[in-house]
């Protein structure tokens, strides 16, 4: 299942792959760089401050001196994409590949940057170029699986996550992403099975508790949905969402106590959320409590 990150999010999970003593060096402007490297560095350094234009222009002259130098060349290009300068980080993405045809890192970047642009095909492509230079990334197989389950192609999809899933029977995500996706086919049999199995990994895994419970809930089986949510719950106790649909079972079940104080929990949580004071408000009429 394809789960897409916010330009900040992606951002700073670029950052984390910076070395500690370049994120050690928090004052750009000290000293001039003598080489690329240097100029690498400090452009990681101006990064680091948000200073986008001065890191790109920083990861350019490191490119002039080193044309090679392809850690600078794919910072420029994430930082091109991140600021939306999309035609030139494709550029360099494929100059990226170019350099290092054998290296399926170079695809695997090129592949992301496709599918945040919701370029399905193009990253299938390069998805399929990873597998085909190393067909135990079980990453690759995971990633394709989510784009082939954004194109609606389920069975493909399966098949991807079934790849996974024999790479590493203990891949928790796998299991639940091939649970909706089986959701999504209208099998609920096998989601129930795979969310199990991903639960019976990790018995706190809240994606696949929501999700099952989600489930329970529409084959009329409310106890079993209010467990899941109520384990869900000890876990992420301000999940507002999660609450409301605990207190829409209780409401269900004419357990009205029960299920305003899961509303009034996620009002306090948040107050904006204009469904939960719509629920209270039908709830009070229930309970023939009038304000």
């Amino acid at each position: 299942m394809s789960q897409r990150l916010t330009r900040s999010m992606l951002l700073g999970l670029a950052l984390v792959a910076i070395p500690a003593v370049v994120r050690g060096f928090d004052d750009p402007t000290r000293s001039e760089p003598k080489d690329a490297k240097g100029y690498f560095d400090r452009g990681n350094a101006w990064r680091r401050k948000s200073d986008y234009d001065k890191a790109i222009k920083d990861y350019t002259e490191a490119l002039r001196l080193d044309p090679k130098y392809k850690e600078a060349l794919a910072s420029r290009a994430f930082l091109w994409h991140f600021t939306g300068e999309d035609d030139k980080a494709a550029k360099d993405y494929s100059e990226l590949i170019r350099l290092g045809p054998k290296d399926k890192n170079s695809y695997v970047e090129r592949a992301w940057f496709w599918h945040d642009r919701k370029e399905h095909d193009k990253a299938i492509k390069d998805y399929d170029e990873v597998i085909r230079l190393d067909p135990k990334d079980k990453n690759a197989y995971y990633a394709r699986g989510g784009i082939w389950a954004d194109k609606k192609e389920y069975a493909k999809a399966v098949k991807d996550y079934n790849e996974v899933i024999h790479l590493d029977p203990k891949d928790k995500n796998a299991f639940y992403a091939r649970g909706v996706t089986w959701s999504a086919k209208g099998d609920d049999e096998k989601a129930l099975a795979d969310y199990g199995e991903a639960l019976r990994l990790d018995p706190n895994f809240g994606l696949p508790l929501a999700a099952r419970a989600g489930i329970w809930a529409y084959k009329g089986e409310f106890d079993k949905a209010i467990k899941d949510y109520d384990t869900f719950l000890r876990g992420s106790p301000k999940d507002y969402l999660v609450l409301m649909s605990r207190g829409s079972l209780y409401y269900r079940k004419k357990e009205y106590d029960k299920a305003l104080k899961d509303v009034e929990e996620a009002i306090r949580i948040a107050p904006e959320f204009s469904e939960a004071v719509s629920a209270r408000g039908a709830i009070w009429h229930a309970k023939k409590e009038y304000e």
